[in-house]
């Protein structure tokens, strides 16, 4: 049996509006390793969404600027998940960096963004 990666729940949303939002930022100064996003549609009705990967430190999501995934038929009441098999196999967001998220329908989608924050030797 495969184990997905480890990894905490870091930011879960569900957006009200059908315009990109921020989902996720990792704090100033520390990498984080996505290892699991889960996308959950909450309605009886097939749901579209697109996830938007940012490093450059913009808040302007849009398929011309960003790495970005988009989810073309999340069953109705049902969960499309991505995950990493092993520790190191995950998105890593630089510091600083953001992950986005565009719903086609508003309120039909949670999201959910787990992941590894970059650990620092004590000094």
């Amino acid at each position: 049996m495969i184990y997905p990666a480890a990894g905490v729940l870091l930011a879960q949303i569900r957006p009200a509006g059908t315009t990109a939002v921020e989902a996720y930022a990792a704090p100033d100064g520390q990498a984080v390793e996505i290892t699991r996003i889960v996308v959950t549609n909450v309605t009886n009705s097939i749901a579209h969404a697109t996830l938007y990967h940012d490093d450059d430190g913009g808040s302007t999501f849009t398929q011309d600027t960003e790495t970005h995934l988009s989810f073309t038929s999340i069953p109705k009441n049902g969960s499309t998940v991505i995950e990493s098999r092993a520790v190191g196999t995950g998105m890593v967001l630089s510091p600083g960096g953001q992950i986005g998220f565009k719903t086609f329908t508003g309120s039909a989608l949670n999201l959910s963004i787990y992941g590894i924050l970059e650990s620092r030797a004590p000094r």
